[in-house]
């Protein structure tokens, strides 16, 4: 939030966007009854759809059960080659976010976080089996968070202090990954970062395709995606 006589917040103001809507024609969205990714070509009613609103959208993967262009029923609302158009109604899809609409991104495995309100770290941690160092780590830094808000409440002082967390990820079954999960949700719940999600990416995952001067570029791109989680 920009502050009186901050030029960063009014650029904001000036840049922000007047009555925004969930999803606009060009934004990358995910069809969540097949998985399918696609891009939003039309936004708007129809005949066929007895007037709702719709979304068009063509896909990246031809489907095989339709050889919709665009025209459905009669009513052409976009061009697409045979089998990449669908109809949808908005909440048939989710629009993918920019910095995870990347093509080196979508690959990836990106695990959302579940729903704060009902994250129970206890519970959670029994789950994990073993990783005793790993569990009192994560109880640690729940504790530390809380402590510092306690501290702040009395003493006026909000300055926030960083927390770091590192995962030297093994072999299947070391449960890195699983323990990364439960960190998100546990920040989340706590209000440290705003989603929560974990973005997995295996040295393998981030090399390929790259020649040495693409790394850093893809890396920033992992980073972008991982914001907020």
């Amino acid at each position: 939030r920009g502050s009186a006589g901050d030029p960063a917040g009014e650029r904001t103001s000036l840049n922000g966007t007047l009555q925004p809507k969930a999803m606009y024609v060009g934004d990358r969205v995910k069809l969540k009854s097949s998985g399918r990714f696609g891009e939003i070509m039309y936004i708007g009613t129809a005949s066929f759809a007895g007037g709702d609103v719709v979304v068009g959208i063509k896909l990246d993967e031809k489907r095989s059960s339709s050889d919709c262009d665009g025209k459905y029923q009669g009513e052409r609302y976009f061009r697409c080659a045979a089998g990449y158009g669908v109809y949808l109604s908005k909440d048939e899809v989710e629009v993918v976010p920019p910095e995870l609409a990347d093509e080196d991104i979508r690959g990836l495995t990106i695990t959302p976080t579940p729903d704060p309100e009902a994250f129970d770290l206890e519970k959670e941690l029994d789950d994990l089996v073993g990783l005793k160092e790993v569990k009192e780590g994560l109880r640690h830094m729940r504790n530390f968070v809380e402590v510092h808000r306690r501290r702040a409440a009395v003493t006026g002082d909000s300055t926030g202090r960083a927390v770091h967390a590192a995962f030297l990820l093994g072999g299947p079954g070391s449960g890195a990954t699983a323990a990364g999960r439960v960190l998100g949700s546990m920040l989340t719940k706590l209000g440290v970062v705003a989603k929560g999600h974990v973005v997995e990416a295996t040295r393998k995952e981030i090399l390929a395709g790259c020649s040495s001067g693409d790394v850093e570029g893809k890396l920033k791109k992992l980073v972008k995606a991982a914001e907020g989680g």
